[in-house]
């Protein structure tokens, strides 16, 4: 069974405005994104992520979550972190990389 990356995110976050970079090069394009996830002002969630998407594939993967907030929020975020926080990067790659390959880069 496959998890869509809406699955993956902690109860009660909402995602806030993905900010991508791109960078063309020969082999792909370079993504950097920063998405954040927020419970409330004081309690969020940030994934950076990093990688070459081509057709074919998704390369040189790079993920770093930051939590800020309470200290049960970020207790129960980095619970949920170490079970699914590599699911969610690679799900929001793979959601970009749909866009790329099937309507920027065709």
């Amino acid at each position: 069974m496959s998890l869509e990356r809406d699955d993956l995110l902690t109860p009660n976050l909402r995602q806030i405005n993905p900010c991508v970079l791109i960078f063309n090069g020969k082999n792909g394009v370079k993504v950097k994104m920063a998405s954040n996830y927020y419970q409330d002002y004081n309690n969020y969630y940030t994934s950076l992520l990093s990688a070459i998407i081509s057709k074919h594939d998704i390369k040189d993967v790079n993920y770093k979550p930051l939590v800020t907030g309470s200290q049960s929020f970020i207790a129960e975020s980095n619970k949920h972190e170490a079970k699914h926080g590599q699911q969610l990067g690679l799900a929001n790659l793979k959601e970009k990389a749909t866009l790329f390959t099937n309507i920027i880069c065709r």
